[in-house]
């Protein structure tokens, strides 16, 4: 059976009915409850959406749905019961509950940290989920890329890899895994294996069908949707039977004198550039209102301004990427992102902050 590991001991979760102990924090009594919940078989679960990109909200999810993508996700890595599972995702969240689903359907060993600990210490390990950020501050580091390359199966989710970390992460020999997918397909239903010498687009997992709808937009049905189509607002170029690649959001898609540019189209150019200069600044991509052009491309960096020589350097080498109406018109800068409970920049509150500059 399945245990959960915490700093303060073991909680073995064939104990379903066992009072949760008053010696762990809020949040762990909470994940255990779900846990003692999930193996009763209750039948509906409330979830939170992250909320980067709106205004989060509550979702309905059934024990069916998770199930279904926790059993699709084993069979797809491989993994075998009795793995080592850590867990460092806020499990109030879909990523973060969807392992501890993961490890329950597998009678895994599950330890359980913060998701701001240091996971050096943590060896070895199995199967691991993390968020961009995590492999970032890992990547600093030669004790860093080691821990990660310990880990025999890691799935990265939340938001897009920067591409000098996939190519880092592609050179590995383990199996490195970007995911696709939100709250309301219960976590990925799509993995695109991270590779330099093999790189492919998103696969879905088996039994899930995908379309296009009118927008361009991709449409999900599969078991882990209940056999319901999810409407997305993701802009996807289909490149064979269940793949694709990414193309950016609608509703973020940014039209500026008649031209649509689209936000990770310019990231791309940006990271190179900016990476060619020296600079690990993390930054966005908006569109922001003008009288003249509808929506004025802006890039904002975090962290303090740079120069202005350097900003003339920028500009040029981004010039040499894009075409002019790519090229941000102007740069901003804030001190820190606003982000969202499990560490993604929130853009709203971003947006909400630049309007007041």
């Amino acid at each position: 059976m399945a245990t959960l590991e915490f700093d303060q001991g073991l909680f073995h979760l064939e104990q379903r009915n066992q009072p949760v102990s008053s010696t762990l924090t809020p949040y762990q009594q909470r994940m255990v409850q779900f846990c003692q919940q999930y193996l009763k078989g209750q039948p509906e679960f409330q979830l939170q959406t992250s909320g980067s990109t709106g205004t989060p909200k509550s979702i309905t999810i059934t024990h069916g749905q998770m199930q279904s993508s926790a059993q699709l996700t084993i069979q797809t890595l491989g993994l075998s019961e009795g793995d080592r599972l850590l867990i460092c995702l806020n499990t109030d969240f879909i990523g973060g509950k969807m392992m501890l689903v993961r490890g329950m359907e597998l009678n895994a060993h599950m330890k359980i940290i913060s998701p701001k600990t240091n996971l050096l210490e943590y060896k070895p390990v199995d199967f691991i989920a993390l968020v961009p950020l995590q492999v970032y501050a890992l990547l600093a580091s030669a004790e860093g890329l080691q821990f990660l390359e310990s880990c025999s199966k890691v799935i990265i989710g939340g938001a897009p890899l920067q591409q000098r970390a996939a190519q880092v992460l592609g050179e590995l020999s383990n199996d490195v895994y970007q995911t696709f997918g939100m709250t309301e397909t219960v976590s990925h239903f799509a993995l695109k294996k991270v590779s330099v010498k093999k790189p492919g687009p998103f696969k879905a997992l088996p039994e899930v069908d995908l379309r296009l709808d009118e927008r361009g937009c991709l449409v999900v049905k599969g078991p882990m949707t209940d056999f319901e189509e999810v409407i997305t607002n993701d802009l996807v170029e289909f490149m064979g039977e269940g793949q694709f690649e990414w193309i950016g959001r609608f509703d973020e898609v940014i039209n500026s004198g008649g031209y649509k540019v689209y936000p990770p189209k310019v990231s791309q150019a940006v990271e190179k550039v900016l990476g060619s200069m020296g600079y690990d600044m993390e930054f966005m991509v908006f569109g922001l209102p003008h009288e003249d052009f509808g929506q004025l491309l802006a890039l904002v960096m975090q962290g303090p301004p740079l120069v202005a020589q350097q900003e003339e350097e920028l500009v040029k080498g981004l010039r040499q990427q894009l075409h002019t109406y790519e090229t941000p018109k102007k740069l901003m800068y804030l001190p820190h992102f606003p982000r969202t409970d499990t560490g993604k920049p929130c853009v709203q509150a971003i947006k909400t902050v630049l309007a007041n500059i």
